[in-house]
């Protein structure tokens, strides 16, 4: 039984996720959590998810999941399998790129550094800063 060249970009896609997220969730939960707590807010819903399972907890799923894109190929013979595990990628990155990154954009609009507003017209919709 051979492992496709695709599983093995995926696997390590999942890998490399799991290790930046691992980085960046361990220098940036105590910072953001202190800077939240100074300002007297709560964090948003979904980076609180991200926190509670913790750095090493994503690393593991990662590893895991990377895993189980590999896995696929020896065990379970199935066509589906591969763009759901790219659609599960692609849904993780983006999920986890809004839960670190809206809390930022939120203090600086909280803050009044920066305000992005949307302008609608004709065509849809602009962002400006003001």
């Amino acid at each position: 039984m051979k492992i496709k060249v695709y599983s093995w970009i995926l696997a390590s896609a999942y890998l490399l996720c799991g290790v930046v997220l691992f980085l960046v969730t361990l220098k940036f939960q105590p910072w953001l959590q202190q800077v939240f707590s100074e300002v007297g807010m709560t964090l948003p819903f979904l980076t609180r998810a991200t926190f509670v399972v913790g750095p090493y907890g994503w690393l593991l799923l990662a590893i895991a999941s990377g895993t189980f894109v590999i896995l696929k190929d020896l065990r379970f013979h199935s066509r589906l399998l591969s763009p759901l595990f790219t659609f599960i990628l692609v849904l993780w990155v983006g999920c986890m790129a809004i839960a670190l990154i809206y809390p930022l954009t939120f203090l600086f609009r909280s803050s009044g550094l920066v305000a992005v507003v949307p302008t609608y017209n004709r065509i849809g919709c602009i962002f400006t800063t003001h």
